[in-house]
């Protein structure tokens, strides 16, 4: 329990730390610039709402809040509607700001994230990145035998391509079906033994927290032995903690749901299984057959071994080192891919549905930080690269609205009139604040829908040889 706790509170803090940087370069980026460009500030912030700590400094008022959900620095020179005579920057008889100086500022905090990346990604590159099965390819992993998509899909096929877009990972197939309407999509498959590749009709489902999904269909998975029961088939046959479950009989297991259904046909036979077993102090595993005879459990009612699975977070089997500049373009490519489903109307409900808020952001963290630090790291990553896209969207109150009246300014040698200014600039504060609170909301009901459903321990019951119902 002690144990639990003290992991739960590094958690907690090291998500805060995490997500309290990326919003720090951010700002810092903003402060650093208007301080060389001049401008006057008032007050440089980390989060909202009332102060944990403050200190004032050289006329700056630096300022520690308690929602960590975002910042800002006080610039007054940067109002939008600084030129009204009641503003403070006239009442305060600040001098107006060179729209190109406006324009650096504005563009200094997405420089500042974006710089934050490319540092996080060289990290990655060095020193690892864990990699899931899911994550290198787009192999079925498990179908569900009284599924509509039984009939052409196979444990082991491998997802070429999605309604003609071709997919690298089970995580671009994700995206792609996010984005889908349709209640059936086309696969492009690849199948060992076929003439060449299939094509194929599945049908789609939604899952608890509203993603669509192919319905009887899941991704591949790591079958890693966590424990075996005493007196069960799995301690006769000798498997040990660690071991990796390969093959049952000479054919390959893909998943956990695959090898369960797998034992299910030599019910009181012997039968070979193959292993991977990790050598001692070494990275190197070797592999081995062992025999098992499965039996059938007259009270969960289905063939069981005696095992439980190791079950992480995330199921990471290699280290890969993904280039810098690669990881970027990833990260940048999943949110514009997002951001043109939006504007697009075939895709736009889909993707509104697919959209995350705050909530999901910390969960995200929470869940990568307690599978490896290196892997929240990532995500940092992820996050940086989308506030740096996401903030130079031409909408007021975000940097690319500052841009774009800047640039009016400069253009037309004059600034926007202020009424007009005042009333679009409260009307999107309005908008977005309303946004967080849907997606809050929202976030909040997918994941107690999630608890509900789905109750991950640290390893699966020891007495069987298959997960509890789990979310693709």
């Amino acid at each position: 329990m002690l144990e639990m706790l003290l992991t739960n509170a590094l958690t907690v803090i090291t998500v805060a730390l995490l997500f309290g940087v990326t919003i720090f370069i951010h700002e810092l980026g903003h402060f650093l610039a208007a301080r060389k460009c001049g401008l006057v500030v008032d007050a440089f912030a980390i989060g909202f709402g009332p102060a944990l700590w403050k200190r004032k400094v050289n006329g700056v008022e630096y300022k520690i809040c308690i929602l960590p959900f975002g910042g800002y620095v006080a610039l007054p020179q940067m109002d939008p509607g600084s030129d009204h005579p009641d503003s403070d920057m006239a009442k305060r008889k600040l001098p107006r700001v060179a729209p190109w100086r406006r324009i650096v500022v504005a563009l200094a905090g997405v420089t500042g994230n974006m710089i934050l990346a490319f540092l996080i990604a060289y990290i990655i590159f060095y020193v690892g990145k864990p990699s899931a099965p899911h994550e290198r390819r787009c192999v079925v992993g498990f179908v569900a035998e009284d599924s509509a998509a039984a009939a052409n899909v196979h444990p082991g096929d491998t997802i070429a391509a999605v309604e003609g877009v071709a997919v690298r990972n089970w995580e671009d197939l994700i995206t792609h079906l996010a984005l889908n309407t349709g209640d059936e999509v086309t696969l492009d498959i690849t199948r060992a033994g076929a003439a060449g590749p299939l094509q194929v009709q599945v049908p789609t489902t939604y899952n608890v927290i509203r993603m669509r999904m192919l319905d009887g269909v899941a991704m591949e998975s790591i079958c890693q032995v966590g424990q075996t029961l005493p007196g069960s088939p799995a301690e006769e046959a000798g498997l040990q903690r660690w071991d990796r479950i390969v093959a049952v009989g000479g054919e390959p297991i893909y998943s956990r749901e695959h090898l369960s259904g797998s034992l299910g046909k030599h019910v009181d036979q012997d039968v070979t299984i193959s292993i991977q077993r990790p050598l001692p102090g070494r990275k190197t595993s070797e592999s081995m057959d062992l025999t098992v005879r499965p039996r059938f459990n007259e009270t969960e009612q289905r063939v069981m071994i005696g095992i439980g699975f190791i079950q992480d977070v995330v199921e990471f089997d290699e280290i890969v080192h993904p280039s810098p500049l690669g990881q970027i373009r990833q990260h940048a490519t999943m949110i514009f891919q997002m951001l043109h489903a939006l504007v697009t109307p075939k895709q736009s409900k889909a993707a509104a549905g697919a959209v995350g808020g705050p909530v999901a952001i910390l969960t995200m963290f929470w869940f990568y930080v307690q599978s490896s630090f290196i892997m929240a790291l990532w995500f940092t990553c992820l996050l940086n690269v989308n506030l740096a896209v996401l903030n130079l969207l031409p909408f007021p109150v975000l940097d690319g609205g500052h841009i774009v009246l800047s640039l009016w300014e400069a253009i037309t040698r004059r600034a926007v009139s202020y009424k007009v200014v005042s009333w679009v600039w409260n009307i999107s504060a309005i908008l977005l604040l309303s946004l967080f609170v849907v997606l809050t909301w929202r976030d909040v009901r997918r994941f107690i829908g999630v608890r509900q459903q789905v109750s991950p321990p640290a390893e699966a019951p020891a007495a069987t040889n298959a997960l509890p119902e789990a979310t693709p």
